[in-house]
């Protein structure tokens, strides 16, 4: 849908309406089923063959910022209608549908960023997003604080392979305790990765959230 529009506008207008892709992308050809005449008709006519669960699953899945485990999944996304011991059924499931993507290499799997900006809009209108953002930032300080001791020996170089890729998730949980105020959250998060960001030089964390705007929380 994108491609279409190079004949009426620049790439660089495109990337930037990207931003705002379902008003970018909407089709206006009247050829072919209604459902396909638009990107956002087109998922929301794929969502809406979901069962209940499921579609309370895809929603929850928006609040990771970029790929995600199973387990990380379970622990952040049940709960409500939707028991812990389902969470890896449906998240099947949506991968079956190609709602969600798979890599089992490396036991991570990711909505497209499309989904994930529909799923989040969905969550929002359910009045959700805060509760899921805070069990998406409960997760990851637990998880910080578990890799902490392996941080601190010659584990290190294992920890950090298990840390990297979730240094976007680990962004977005920290932006999050700041904007919620759950200062204590956050700091304790920061603390338990205080090496390895120190290893990174610490330009994993967002612009808004460098390491001396906690230095007060710690």
């Amino acid at each position: 849908m994108a491609a279409s529009r190079v004949r009426l506008m620049s790439l660089q207008a495109i990337a930037e309406g990207l931003s705002n892709r379902f008003r970018l992308l909407k089709g206006t050809g009247r050829a072919g089923p209604a459902r396909q005449r638009t990107l956002l008709a087109s998922i929301e006519w794929s969502c809406g063959l979901l069962s209940l669960a499921e579609q309370q699953l895809l929603n929850r899945l928006s609040v990771f910022a970029s790929g995600f485990t199973s387990l990380a999944a379970e622990a952040v996304c049940s709960g409500s209608d939707v028991g812990r011991d389902e969470v890896f059924g449906l998240l099947t499931s949506l991968v079956e549908k190609s709602l969600v993507q798979a890599s089992p290499e490396a036991d991570r799997l990711r909505l497209h960023e499309t989904m994930r900006a529909y799923a989040a809009a969905a969550l929002e209108a359910e009045g959700a997003t805060a509760d899921g953002r805070d069990r998406h930032l409960d997760y990851f300080a637990e998880f910080a604080e578990l890799m902490k001791p392996n941080t601190q020996t010659s584990a290190f170089a294992l920890a950090r392979r298990a840390l990297e890729p979730e240094l976007d998730n680990i962004r977005a949980a920290l932006d999050w305790s700041f904007e919620s105020t759950q200062f204590g959250t956050g700091g304790g998060l920061l603390a338990s990765l205080a090496m390895f960001l120190y290893d990174l030089g610490g330009w994993c964390l967002s612009p808004t959230l460098k390491v001396a705007r906690f230095a007060t929380w710690l």
